[in-house]
């Protein structure tokens, strides 16, 4: 693993800024009133545009997991086979 300090951390892409500690309250408001003005629509759109080939591989996989799971549960069913009851 390497260390990053603050500036590498931003130049790799890790971080997108980095601000004083004094500066940090008043910037994080600022980021804050800007996403407060993002056309909320729009916005939405465009996550659910991004995510929409990763959740439908998970939804896949999910659809998949369950087919398996029932398989296994049938397949364990059917070869469940009871030993001779014991006389007693």
């Amino acid at each position: 693993a390497q260390a990053y300090d603050p500036a590498m951390a931003v130049e790799a892409g890790f971080l997108d800024e980095v601000v004083s500690l004094d500066a940090l309250e008043a910037r994080a408001c600022e980021l804050a009133r800007g996403f407060g003005e993002l056309h909320a629509r729009a916005h939405r759109d465009t996550k659910r545009r991004a995510r929409h080939d990763t959740l439908a591989k998970l939804r896949a996989s999910i659809r998949r997991d369950a087919v398996e799971l029932v398989w296994m549960g049938a397949k364990a069913a059917a070869g469940h086979r009871p030993g001779p009851k014991s006389k007693g």
